[in-house]
């Protein structure tokens, strides 16, 4: 057995949590050793309780790693451990990430800079249209769009991320052996063209509701913060929210009619302290600060993910603005642009909130 085959297996018996395979790592120094380990040896341990060492022993007896990786390896599936350099960077930093993602298509450093759009299957015209809207923009500004390749607002916030030829990664609550709802395999396929689809679960396992609270954990894990478009009361998408929270992501909310029982949920959201938004500027302007020196795909290198939303002059002058005060001879020189250029940007960026006019007619930005 390979370590990459004994990984696996680890990972098929879905009961160890990743704090305790590192553990386990360091102490009997390979996966392959830990499957080898005794009884005994695992309980002396008291790293996993009996339960747990019941189930990895029986996964290790039942589970076919070699063939798994095998079929993955037919279907195009990649599979891309805790400790691999292409494993996502932000889902690194929540807590119990996955210790193994099966992944189809690809992941790409700037799509460090994500948001998550979650939202009702059974979401209104109103949901919908806003839903891709928000995911369009985004994609525009140089976002990568996380979903659940769910109906209605999953699915328009994965095709809102293409119309704008952006990227976009679905998380499946169900192993990549199968496209769940089955509907959506073409949407599935065109996916993997524009990002990926990934999940953490076997390739043969099916979407059973225990699969999908871990599966939104994900969902919010990729991503600086999680936008939710139209939620009931007891809705998957509040899951998410919550998540987005204990990982110290931004949680949004689109406000909807007090008539509609799909909005029931997202309201509450803004109420309890979410934010509300309208725009994807309002988005970008939360998250801003939050990604510093991120490679977007054009290859530029962004301190300050408001800036996606500028362009031209205002956005000329807002790369050069910095916390030290400068004079708007200082920005002229440094990036080339006539007096009143500067001063038209400037006003523009006071106007945004972006920028603070200090004693001196000098500027810092916000």
């Amino acid at each position: 057995m390979t370590d990459l085959e004994a990984l696996v297996t680890i990972n098929a018996c879905r009961a160890v949590t990743l704090e305790a395979y590192q553990e386990l790592l360091a102490r009997l120094g390979s996966p392959t050793a830990i499957l080898r380990a005794s009884k005994k040896t695992l309980g002396a341990m008291g790293l996993v309780s009996a339960s747990v060492i019941e189930r990895i022993l029986k996964t290790a007896r039942e589970f076919d790693a070699k063939k798994e990786i095998e079929r993955a390896q037919r279907g195009g599936v990649e599979l891309v451990p805790y400790d691999s350099g292409s494993y996502p960077a932000n889902l690194k930093n929540i807590p119990n990430p996955p210790l193994l993602l099966y992944l189809k298509g690809n992941i790409v450093p700037a799509d460090r800079v994500a948001i998550a759009m979650v939202g009702s299957r059974r979401c209104s015209h109103y949901g919908r249209t806003h839903a891709e809207r928000l995911a369009t923009e985004l994609a525009s500004c140089g976002f990568c769009i996380v979903s659940g390749l769910a109906y209605g607002i999953d699915a328009a916030a994965h095709r809102g991320a293409m119309k704008a030829r952006g990227r976009t990664i679905a998380v499946q609550g169900c192993g990549l052996g199968r496209v769940y709802p089955a509907r959506h395999k073409e949407l599935a396929t065109e996916i993997t063209q524009h990002g990926a689809v990934l999940s953490e679960l076997p390739l043969d396992a099916p979407p059973a509701a225990r699969n999908f609270p871990g599966r939104n954990r994900i969902i919010s894990g990729l991503s600086l913060g999680v936008t939710v478009v139209e939620a009931a009361k007891r809705s998957g998408s509040l899951i998410t929210a919550t998540w987005a929270a204990e990982q110290g992501r931004e949680v949004f909310a689109l406000p909807g009619s007090l008539d509609n029982p799909a909005s029931q949920g997202t309201n509450a959201l803004i109420r309890d302290g979410a934010k509300l938004v309208q725009s994807a500027q309002e988005i970008i302007t939360e998250l801003g600060p939050l990604a510093e020196g991120i490679q977007l795909p054009d290859g530029r290198k962004m301190d300050d993910l408001r800036g996606l939303s500028l362009v031209g002059d205002e956005g000329a002058v807002f790369s050069f603005l910095g916390p030290n005060p400068v004079s708007i001879d200082e920005i002229v020189q440094e990036t080339g642009l006539v007096a009143g250029a500067v001063n038209s940007a400037l006003l523009t960026l006071e106007i945004k909130g972006l920028t603070r006019r200090l004693a001196g007619n000098r500027f810092t930005r916000v």
